[in-house]
Formats: C-alpha cells, structure tokens, sequence
C-alpha cells in the first residue's frame, strides 16, 4: 500500500454519526454508557487487559440502555445482514468469500452484491 493511500485511511474518522446511526467497525461495550465508549473501542484500539470488543458475544449484545442511536457495525461475520432492535450488522464476508453487503441509511434497506467474492 503507498504511503499516500495510508495517510488517507489512518486520517479517517474512526466513526461516523448521522441520521440517527452510529457506523463503528466492530462495537459498543453493552455495559457501559453511550457517552463513557473510549474512543479506542470505537476504532478497535485495544490495550492488554481490557474487553475484547471483537467477540461474538458482545456484538449480539443489545447496544447500551441509554444509547440514542442505532449502532451499526462489522467485523463479526454472519451469513446475512442481521437488523435487530437498535443494531445493524453488515459483515457478510464480502471482503473475503461471501457476498458484499450494503445497508442504505436510514431505510435499513440492504442490497448484496449478486456474485461470491
């Protein structure tokens, strides 16, 4: 990858609100409150000792009580788009062997791309 290409990924923002929606890569910590999630949760920065955002356990997880938006992320693959109550989930395993999956924001309308990468 060039550096030019790496500047502008590492000068993204580790998260983007609108529409009432919350895009992260991997998650929210279910157990604590919407405006105490560490950043480094939000861009999957993690330090020796804490809680493993990636893990299924916690993506399934309700987001928390007092989260306003609704979440939407990736990183745990799931076979189809998964909408529950206040939570997108959209890694299909398109970047790998799946189909490539899209949601249009805020019709929770998904699309899939029509062949196996």
């Amino acid at each position: 990858m060039s550096y030019e290409h790496l500047d502008f990924i590492l000068g993204l923002p580790s998260f983007v609100e609108a529409d009432g929606c919350l895009v992260v890569h991997a998650e929210l910590l279910p157990d604590v409150p919407y405006e105490k999630q560490p950043e480094k949760f939000l861009n999957q920065e993690m330090n020796p000792g804490e809680p493993w955002i990636h893990e299924k356990r916690l993506v399934t997880a309700e987001p928390p009580p007092d989260c306003p938006v609704i979440v939407v992320a990736g990183y745990v693959r799931f076979p189809e788009v998964v909408i529950p109550y206040k939570r997108i989930l959209i890694d299909t395993t398109g970047g790998r062997h799946g189909r490539l999956s899209a949601v249009l924001l805020p019709e929770r309308r998904v699309l899939k791309s029509t062949m196996l990468i």
